[in-house]
């Protein structure tokens, strides 16, 4: 084989590895479509955005201060389902802080995955994106904290583990300016 060949052979090779990957996170976020990607993010100390829904069982939720912890999350997102325990440990670890998670997706995808993982909290179904859009969600999993003026104090940032976050919500929660 000569170097052309070669290096031709190398090239298709590593393009071949790009595009599988660029489909597997496609795949992965393909919910989050929709979203208002390219918006700017919300800020800490901005004042949140009421959260009105049903939830799963059609009851009424209302998020306007905290302290809360709103995760938004979609069910084929790897990281969401892998947090799902941790989160619910906190929610019940803590029990003055409230825990909404806002699925990407329709209410029968959602209901299944809280089944699979035990999400004994608030939850709903936000396929049409209604939620997301006016917290202008990008990514996922993404948690954010609400104080009790509802003002956002904690955003997780995109890539940051869940551990990491917990840890900064759980230090922020415990502080004495969010209750």
């Amino acid at each position: 084989m000569t170097r052309r060949e070669l290096v031709n052979c190398a090239t298709g090779v590593l393009l071949g590895v790009a595009l599988g990957a660029a489909v597997v996170v496609l795949r992965e976020n393909r919910s989050m479509g929709r979203v208002l990607l390219g918006q700017k993010p919300l800020e800490i100390g901005q004042r949140a955005p009421a959260l009105v829904a049903l939830d799963l069982e059609g009851r009424p939720v209302e998020v306007k201060s905290g302290p809360a912890v709103l995760i938004f999350f979609n069910t084929t997102c790897g990281s969401c389902a892998e947090s799902a325990a941790s989160w619910q440990a906190f929610a019940e670890r803590l029990g003055q802080v409230r825990v909404v998670r806002v699925s990407a997706d329709g209410r029968e995808q959602t209901s299944t995955f809280v089944r699979r993982h035990g999400v004994g909290f608030a939850v709903v179904a936000d396929a049409e994106h209604r939620v997301l859009g006016k917290y202008r969600v990008s990514y996922v999993p993404l948690v954010v904290l609400l104080d009790e003026e509802g003002a956002i104090r904690f955003v997780q940032r995109y890539g940051q583990r869940t551990a990491e976050a917990l840890a900064e919500v759980e230090r922020l929660v415990s502080g004495p300016s969010l209750r």
